[in-house]
């Protein structure tokens, strides 16, 4: 059959044996789409792909974020991370406590004996608005004295050096480190004269600085103390009324008489802070021990230095106020002082 040569495609739709050309054999028009199976241009990719800019597939961890169940980049697989940061230095805790309240531990062989060991303190921070220790020991204090001048010479006189261990938390079997140094030589004291003092060094870190000390002035009625900076200046006082049970009646294991008020004073502004109490747990500890509590909130504006040092008034006014020769058994060092 020849073709219609007379076919208008305007007005006549075309003849059944003409056919449009296969697929393949040329481009379709300028404007159409894409041939079937290819996205129009714009669209996301097939499916399976994320779009661009996505999070990557399930199972991956975005971008930055260390994988799901790896330790960070340079630790051994397994192994616990510790934060390096835990275990702070002595400036950096003493600073970031408002009061510390320092319990002395009663020794049992002291208790049996009737022989004066060397005591051990451990320090806690303060409860807020309370004369009681909040969460675990920050610091430990041990004594270091000999047999003889633990018992023969009398508490005003005798000589002892204190070291204050700064706990570490980070890592249970590191050795704690000393960061305080308290040295009290021995004094032949007699009512004014050669009146006792204690040194204190910072040595953390390798360090060995003189940052104070503390004296025990003569007073005839009252208990007091000065603190000392580097330079030698009065910066606090801490001083006991002699009207008070806990001074008069010492030793006795009745509530009153195991409670000492210090009041402490900035001798560079007048200012009265808050101030040192000393109270025992209980009456049976008060029979059986020596051991005493303390508990200082420190004044807002104080440095390292004046908050160490004011630790350091708290363990010599221990010694030198209601220390005991020989356990619970005969004078305090007040007597002799």
């Amino acid at each position: 059959m020849e073709p219609n040569n007379n076919y208008d495609p305007n007005t006549n739709p075309p003849p059944p044996d003409q056919q449009y050309p296969s697929q393949g054999e040329n481009p379709p028009p300028q404007g159409y789409p894409p041939q079937q199976g290819y996205p129009p241009q714009g669209y996301p990719p097939q499916q399976g792909y994320p779009p661009q800019g996505y999070p990557p597939q399930q199972g991956y961890p975005p971008q930055g974020y260390p994988p799901q169940g790896y330790p960070p980049q340079g630790y051994p697989p397994n192994m616990m991370v510790v934060n390096q940061n835990f275990h702070k230095d002595h400036k950096t805790k003493i600073m970031e406590l408002e009061g510390i309240f320092v319990k002395q531990k009663m020794d049992l062989a002291e208790v049996l004996t009737g022989c004066e060991m060397n005591n051990t303190y451990n320090i806690y921070k303060k409860k807020p608005g309370k004369d009681k220790k909040k969460g675990k020991k920050v610091w430990k204090a041990k004594e270091k004295a000999s047999y003889c001048q633990r018992n023969c010479v009398p508490q005003g006189c005798r000589a002892f050096d204190l070291k204050v261990k700064n706990i570490n938390r980070a890592d249970d079997e590191a050795d704690d480190e000393v960061c305080l140094k308290m040295k009290r030589p021995c004094t032949c004291t007699c009512l004014c004269l050669n009146r006792p003092f204690i040194t204190i060094n910072y040595v953390e870190n390798g360090n060995d600085v003189y940052i104070g000390k503390i004296k025990d002035p003569y007073d005839f009625c009252h208990r007091f103390f000065i603190v000392y900076d580097k330079d030698d200046k009065e910066i606090y006082k801490v001083e006991a009324h002699c009207c008070q049970c806990g001074l008069i009646c010492m030793g006795y294991p009745c509530e009153k008489c195991e409670f000492v008020k210090f009041k402490l004073t900035d001798l560079r502004t007048g200012t009265e802070c808050a101030p040192l109490v000393k109270k025992n747990k209980d009456c049976l500890k008060s029979m059986l021990s020596d051991a005493d509590n303390f508990a200082l909130e420190f004044p807002p504006n104080s440095n390292w230095e004046e908050r160490s040092l004011l630790m350091g008034c708290i363990l010599f006014v221990d010694y030198m106020v209601f220390e005991e020769k020989g356990g619970n058994q005969g004078q305090h060092g007040g007597v002799y002082a």
